[in-house]
């Protein structure tokens, strides 16, 4: 399936760096590509996500740290 191309960022979507910018992490795959000229003349795409979906960066890196204690047999990693 190929995902739907955009020339400039719709307000709902966000490229990764967009959203590290405002504290948060895509919880979701890509939902569209952004297109843009790069430094050397050429175009490049960047996947975008919807920013209604992202999720705070420190909650989403506490779960990520109890996904991991409990893989390994602990009750919580501090």
């Amino acid at each position: 399936m190929r995902l739907p191309e955009h020339r400039t960022k719709p307000q709902h979507l966000a490229t990764k760096t967009d959203l590290r910018k405002a504290g948060l992490v895509p919880t979701g795959d890509p939902v569209a590509l952004y297109v843009y000229r790069n430094p050397q003349g050429g175009l490049s795409k960047a996947p975008l996500y919807e920013r209604d979906t992202a999720r705070n960066a420190r909650q989403a890196e506490l779960a990520r740290r109890d996904r991991m204690a409990r893989i390994h047999g602990q009750d919580r990693l501090l």
